[in-house]
């Protein structure tokens, strides 16, 4: 009974659609938050987790973040062994993934401290494929704080 919890925890409510409605994961989940807007602190790492279903055949895929500022769109540059390693980060499940097969995603995001302290942050977190269409998409709302 005590792990029923602890899984009711891990699901963070208040994920939103991305713009264009592209299909949302089954779970998205950030570590240590439970409710939107989580916080992030400037400078760590913040582990996120997206359980999908692949919608097609998927041979390799990779996370993409996009922040909105002030009604902005801004890339965020994510580390090339995130960007190109993501089917290693599968917990589970492995690439190439069938199509209709569900699979567990984890990568870590890092919000640069260079950034100023903001409430409020729309971040779109992408998966796309070897094509660049995207598979799936979560919005989170984020207070990036000190």
């Amino acid at each position: 009974l005590t792990f029923i919890p602890a899984i009711i925890l891990a699901n963070t409510n208040g994920i939103k659609n991305c713009a264009g409605n592209p299909p949302l994961p089954i779970e998205t989940s950030v570590r240590s938050c439970s409710q939107t807007p989580c916080d992030i602190k400037l400078g760590e790492r913040t582990g996120i987790d997206i359980i999908f279903k692949a919608p097609r055949d998927i041979s390799t895929f990779k996370p993409k973040a996009r922040a909105h500022v002030l009604g902005i769109g801004i890339d965020h540059d994510l580390p090339e062994d995130i960007v190109n390693g993501a089917c290693d980060n599968l917990s589970a499940g492995e690439c190439p993934i069938p199509e209709e097969t569900v699979v567990e995603y984890n990568f870590e995001l890092l919000v640069s401290s260079s950034y100023p302290p903001t409430k409020n942050i729309d971040v779109d977190i992408s998966l796309l494929d070897q094509d660049d269409k995207v598979i799936v998409c979560s919005r989170i709302t984020i207070n990036a704080i000190r």
